[in-house]
Parts: structure tokens; C-alpha cells; sequence
């Protein structure tokens, strides 16, 4: 009798033990989009900017195990919104998917305009968007900069093409097919690195906007309530220098 009881008290002790090292999984998509999130859809990332930040925010999160994992992004959106997965690992703030709910925001990306020296050599210079009526501005098809941008589009005061990525818009600018691409400024530099197009791009100094970049999760997700410690992480890594090392600045 006394040592089925002591067995019992055994179970009881290494039960317990276990589930109090018992990782919580959090799962997190995007699409793979460089130099954020870097590898092919169905599977685990690479590399990327945004995976070494998420890496370092959960590593500063205990009993928590983080899994990313990349798809297409209209299904990344598809499985949070319905709650198969927690979150994405990036992204902006958008009033069409009010399913995700943002800790702080991780940093803050530039978008601007790229030239070619080649056709343009004195530089391109502006400071309203009206300046840039002679030109033809590619664009990511389907993508909206500012209201600004989409308005002076709208009112035929600004000629963009569209192309369906955002690399064959550096294409089509690096052989003069269009004076600007206006892109977020990391992706395209990512791009021109790719391509080999370093030595006749270049950035206009004066940005269109500067944006926020988050990470978020489903409404669905029982990771919301982690809110409050992914908030401290992100503080953390900003104010030891770990996101400056990351981004590069």
C-alpha cells in the first residue's frame, strides 16, 4: 500500500515537473519578402531582418518557443485571420484587417524614390508631388504609398506603371523604361544588390513617407495576452542596440 502511494506521489512530482518546462508555441507567417524574410513558401525562413528580430524577442521571453514559417501572404493572412496560426512575423497597420491586433511598433522604413544616373545624372529633386509630373513613376501594382500619391495618380497629375513585383520595377528602371520607382527603400536596395544595378541607382533625397513596421497577431490567438511581454522585448532590443545591429544603422 505505502508504495503504490509513494508511485503515485512519483507520477504525481514528475507531471508536474514537466509541464513547468513545458514550451508555449507561438507560430508566426509572412511571405518571403527579402531583406525582412528571406527562403520558399511551405517552409521555415532563412534569414531575413525581421526573423533575427523575432528571434531575439522571444529568446527574451521564457517558456515561450517561437516556429515561423512562410507562405504565400494572402494565405499567411487567411490562416491567422481564421486562427490556425498566431501572427505575423511583419507588416503594416491596415484598417482592412482589423482581425490583427499590434504590439509596438518594431521600426520604421522609408519609402522613396529610385533614379538611374544614366538618364538622370543631375539627380532628382522635389518637393511636392506635382514636381514630379514629367516623369513616369513605376509602381508595385495594387500597393497604395500615401493618399497623396493615389490622389495626384487619380487626378492625372502623376503617370505610374504598374508592375506585378517590385523587382521588375528596378528592372524596368535600370533600362530607362521609367525615370522613378517609388518602393520601400530596403526592399529595393535588397533588389539592386540582387541584380547588380548598385552602380547607376540611386535614392532621391527627399523620402515620400517614412512607416512603422509591426508585428502582429490574430484576434483569434490565445498569444495576444503575450502583448505585454513582447512590448518589454521590443524595448529591450531597442535600447541595447540589438535592433540598431540588426538593421544596420
Amino acid at each position: 500500500m505505502l508504495q503504490r502511494i509513494v508511485i503515485v506521489l512519483l507520477i504525481f512530482f514528475v507531471g508536474n515537473l514537466s509541464s513547468s518546462f513545458a514550451q508555449r508555441k507561438v507560430t508566426l507567417c509572412n511571405d518571403p519578402w527579402p531583406p525582412f524574410t528571406k527562403g520558399e513558401n511551405g517552409f521555415a525562413p532563412t534569414g531575413g531582418l525581421a526573423v533575427e528580430i523575432q528571434k531575439e524577442i522571444f529568446k527574451r521571453m521564457e517558456g515561450v518557443e517561437l516556429e515561423l514559417i512562410l507562405f504565400p501572404w494572402k494565405r499567411c493572412l487567411k490562416e491567422v485571420k481564421e486562427g490556425n496560426i498566431d501572427g505575423i512575423i511583419i507588416g503594416l497597420k491596415s484598417s482592412k484587417r482589423p482581425y490583427l491586433v499590434y504590439p509596438d511598433e518594431l521600426f520604421p522604413q522609408r519609402i522613396v524614390f529610385f533614379y538611374s544616373i544614366e538618364t538622370h545624372p543631375d539627380g532628382i529633386v522635389w518637393e511636392n508631388l506635382e514636381d514630379l509630373s514629367d516623369y513616369w513613376i513605376g509602381v508595385l501594382g495594387g500597393s497604395t504609398y500615401t493618399n497623396e500619391f493615389s490622389n495626384a495618380v487619380k487626378d492625372g497629375i502623376l503617370k505610374v506603371d504598374a508592375s506585378k513585383t517590385a523587382a521588375l520595377a528596378i528592372k524596368k528602371l535600370a533600362k530607362g523604361r521609367v525615370d522613378l520607382v517609388v518602393s520601400n527603400e530596403s526592399v529595393a536596395n535588397e533588389i539592386i544588390k540582387a541584380e547588380g544595378f548598385g552602380d547607376i541607382l540611386r535614392v532621391a533625397e527627399k523620402p515620400l513617407r517614412t512607416r512603422p513596421y509591426y508585428m502582429a497577431f490574430g484576434d483569434k490567438s490565445s498569444a495576444t495576452d503575450l502583448i505585454p511581454q513582447v512590448n518589454k522585448a521590443i524595448a529591450a532590443i531597442k535600447s541595447d542596440g540589438t535592433m540598431k545591429r540588426i538593421l544596420g544603422n
